[in-house]
């Protein structure tokens, strides 16, 4: 019983986030994957055991209280991963990708083309820089702070709150560069627009603007490795401080 509950308090940190889903991992393995993991962890980790009412309702109620707890640990991954998808949606708009979408392999939904093509980038830079050790480290730190059977109400909920100004503040900083660089060249056209009334600005704008756009963020991602080191260490110290209350 435990193995269950504590498989549905981890099922959204691989289901609800792109972390496995954007490399196409059949839903069965991914199934067989927690459970697995649930296993290891309840069976391997020092925790208290605790006595379960095997009533029907109370196992429900068991199970919603998990899979909150899972929800709220998913979320720090998920802002994690929003924040590059939001900060391609921005430069998507201003390069005029705005109506451009493709399918998100994570959702199966479209998504914006350069969100996609970061969330995807984000997702291969976190498993290759061992992220996903990481991950399974503070899972199995919310095992031994938060037991199966804990109160959903002892989760900092402060700490959400700050996670979700983050993700904003961080999708700016990662396409700040192209950003900024886009701005200045809307500027410049609105001159020539008003000084050259006769010139189409609108035609030699938007390949200019697709071109800078491209060319700042690939020069850009060499020097986010500090950014992303950052962005990694405060979803993982979100992931600790939401389960130590």
């Amino acid at each position: 019983m435990s193995v269950m509950l504590f498989s549905i308090r981890i099922f959204p940190v691989f289901i609800l986030t792109p972390l496995l889903a954007v490399s196409g991992v059949p839903t069965k393995v991914l199934i067989l994957w927690v459970l697995g993991l649930s296993v290891v962890m309840v069976s391997g980790l020092p925790t208290p055991l605790v006595e379960i009412d095997p009533s029907f309702f109370n196992l429900i109620g068991l199970a919603i209280n998990e899979l909150m707890i899972g929800v709220a640990f998913a979320f720090g991954l998920f802002t994690m991963f929003g924040a590059f998808h939001f900060g391609g949606r921005i430069i998507d708009v201003q390069m005029g990708f705005g109506v451009a979408t493709v399918i998100d392999p994570a959702t199966k939904n479209q998504a914006p083309l350069m969100g996609t093509f970061l969330n995807m980038l984000a997702v291969i830079v976190f498993i290759s820089a061992g992220g996903l050790n990481l991950l399974i480290e503070g899972i199995a730190f919310s095992m031994t702070q938060m037991p199966i059977g804990s109160s959903i109400w002892q989760l900092d909920m402060s700490a959400i709150v700050a996670q979700f100004g983050a993700m904003f503040i961080f999708s700016v900083m990662i396409v700040a560069p192209a950003m900024i660089a886009i701005l200045l060249l809307d500027v410049g056209i609105g001159v020539m627009a008003r000084t050259m009334p006769q010139v189409n600005v609108f035609i030699i704008s938007l390949p200019v603007k697709i071109f800078l756009g491209l060319f700042m963020l690939a020069s850009s991602l060499k020097y986010l490795t500090p950014l992303l080191r950052n962005f990694f260490h405060s979803t993982f110290s979100y992931m600790e401080a939401v389960v130590s209350g």
